[in-house]
């Protein structure tokens, strides 16, 4: 059997450069064989075992969390509007004892009564930093901008935040690297160039709605309900932001990091075959580390791309790439989310951009009217200011139709610090 496997290998590895050389006779008589080969060898050819769970599918939120008592507060909050209860004394029924949900309710119900001062200290307090690392990382198994380890800075209540970087080095440069030494001679002194980018902060604001019938049904419940609906609709405003091409637009919203990128950063998907596939990866590595960047980098793409990606086969029926069950794609991580454009693969020097944030402040309300506009550009006031005033369409009443809302708001921003540092196949059809 052990002859039967290596003429197999051997088999493949002549078929695969029968195909790479485009000698099509010889591949079609080498597939032939290969078949043969796989059909005498299968009974010695291992596969692993199908693993069962054990019980029914647990989803991944389901697992403790460090953000348990934020979702929570919110779930009292909303709990409290339902039954026409105040949050605190719906905090104190769904979760007796908890000292920490409730110093939560309590700092979110005063910030929304005193708006002014949602980044004071009682507020900061109780969303400690561990609560707040829970909710990103809670966040981060939604959303890829969260998930990607980039340099994370402090918007410090929403002021702009200034962070030096290393500017390319001129061809020829030697930096700051060591250079052989005499003894008693002099020393070289090295230099590198310092830029200084400015991180302005912008807040990503988003409201979720739900009806009260629903949330009643679902009272054991509710905590989930609050905690599934804050992260799914958060992860895709950020993902649809961050991967976009939108400018930035003053005191509204940071560039998506696709803005502006050169013409020699991007390049169009030559095809979905195996072939194809590798050599558009080839190429935005190779950019990559033409401009001096790619140490630390990841790739990012739709999870339908990633699927796609993951059941692509050789001539030869083995998979085009077997790294991607370990995470890794082209010797770089790769990162899936729902929210990425599906026509639209990305690679991203990790040490190019920097992310800020600040803790997100919530609020809940059944009694606000809402204009329900998916289109950021396209949500007007209520009545406008107009001659004569203008009614924006569609509206609810939250407290006609029996429903709830949750609304977050949260600081964050982000910024390309080097050129060339994300790099794209566009018109993908894996």
């Amino acid at each position: 059997m052990k002859s039967i496997l290596k003429e197999l290998a051997d088999s493949r590895a002549q078929l695969q450069a029968a195909l790479d050389e485009g000698r099509d006779d010889d591949a079609d008589r080498l597939m032939v064989e290969v078949r043969a080969l796989q059909e005498r060898a299968a009974p010695t050819i291992t596969r692993p075992p199908i693993v069962k769970p054990n019980g029914p599918l647990q989803h991944s939120l389901r697992k403790a969390s460090a953000a348990t008592p934020l979702y929570k507060a919110l779930a009292s909050i909303a709990r409290g509007h339902i039954d026409n209860d105040s949050p605190l004394a719906a905090a104190g029924k769904l979760y007796k004892g908890e000292a920490k949900v409730l110093e939560l309710v309590d700092a979110i119900v005063r910030g929304v009564q005193s708006p002014a001062e949602t980044g004071n200290a009682a507020w900061a307090g109780a969303l400690t930093r561990e609560i707040y690392a829970g909710f990103l990382r809670d966040l981060s198994e939604k959303s890829a901008a969260v998930a990607l380890p980039f340099a994370h800075y402090d918007l410090k209540n929403g002021a702009t935040v200034k962070i030096p970087y290393r500017k390319p080095d001129v061809a020829g440069a030697l930096g700051l690297q060591g250079s052989w030494h005499r003894e008693g001679a002099p020393i070289r002194v090295g230099a590198i160039t310092l830029g200084q980018a400015t991180l302005t902060g912008y807040t990503l604001a988003v409201i979720s709605t739900y009806t009260n019938e629903l949330l009643r049904m679902s009272a054991p419940n509710i905590e989930t309900l609050c905690q599934q609906a804050m992260l799914d609709d958060t992860a895709k405003a950020i993902d649809v932001a961050f991967f976009g091409s939108a400018a930035a637009v003053a005191g509204l919203n940071p560039a998506g990091i696709t803005n502006g990128i050169a013409a020699g950063d991007t390049a169009p998907s030559t095809g979905a075959t195996p072939a194809a596939v590798t050599a558009d990866l080839k190429g935005r590595i190779g950019a990559l580390l033409g401009h001096g960047l790619g140490e630390r980098a990841a790739w990012v793409m739709s999870t339908r791309n990633a699927v796609s990606l993951g059941m692509l086969l050789t001539a030869t029926g083995v998979p085009q790439f077997p790294e991607m069950a370990n995470g890794m794609l082209a010797t770089y991580p790769y990162l899936s989310s729902r929210h990425v454009p599906d026509d639209v693969v990305f690679l991203l020097d990790l040490d190019s951009i920097a992310l800020a944030t600040d803790p997100p402040e919530f609020e809940a309300s059944s009694f606000a009217t809402l204009h329900e506009e998916a289109d950021p550009a396209a949500v007007a006031p209520i009545i406008d200011e107009g001659v004569p005033p203008v009614p924006a369409a569609p509206v609810r009443s939250l407290y006609q139709t029996f429903a709830s809302a949750q609304r977050m708001i949260w600081p964050i921003t982000w910024l390309r610090l080097r050129a060339g540092s994300v790099q794209t196949i566009t018109a993908v059809a894996w």
